[in-house]
């Protein structure tokens, strides 16, 4: 009975060990998911940057007087 007894518990110690394997590599994947999409993500914001037109100076910034004159900043 011992033996049987142990091969259970290796048994049973070898499914936990490859539940934590496959639980690991949800979480990596997950990991890698979210950062691909903050990627993704971070690419988009820095096109639209890029594609935005300057603004110039405008009243919200300081740079235009109340006379409506432009003003260094």
């Amino acid at each position: 009975h011992a033996a049987r007894e142990a091969r259970r518990e290796a048994a049973d110690a070898e499914r936990q060990a490859a539940e934590a394997r496959e639980a690991a590599a949800r979480e990596r994947a997950r990991s890698d998911a979210q950062a691909e999409a903050q990627a993704e993500a971070n690419a988009a914001q820095a096109t639209e940057e890029d594609t935005q037109p300057d603004p110039g100076p405008t009243e919200e910034t300081g740079a235009i007087t109340e006379d409506g004159e432009v003003t260094q900043q």
